[in-house]
């Protein structure tokens, strides 16, 4: 797997371990409902598996949030309060 891949796979698993929390979710209760594997969460949060499009949708019902909310971590992580705005002069 390409390290760029790797990278984005695994902050996509941090920022769901985070929205899960946020939520109240246990890992065991998201799995459940959004009908996965622990171990193909695992795998995802430590950058082994990339996050599929149907991976995404299930954790976004699940948790619930948006799916871009998944897959922007760096937009909505809370590290970052607003958005760079740049403008062409």
């Amino acid at each position: 797997m390409h390290a760029i891949v790797q990278t984005e796979a695994v902050q996509i698993g941090r920022h769901v371990r985070h929205l899960r929390r946020t939520h109240d979710r246990t890992l065991e209760g998201l799995v459940d409902m959004a009908g996965v594997s622990m171990s193909w969460v695992s795998r995802i949060k430590h950058g082994v598996n990339v996050p599929n499009v149907s991976f995404l949708f299930r954790v976004g019902e699940a948790l619930p949030v948006p799916t871009n909310k998944l897959l922007l971590p760096r937009m909505y992580s809370r590290e970052m309060e607003t958005p760079a705005i740049v403008r062409g002069a």
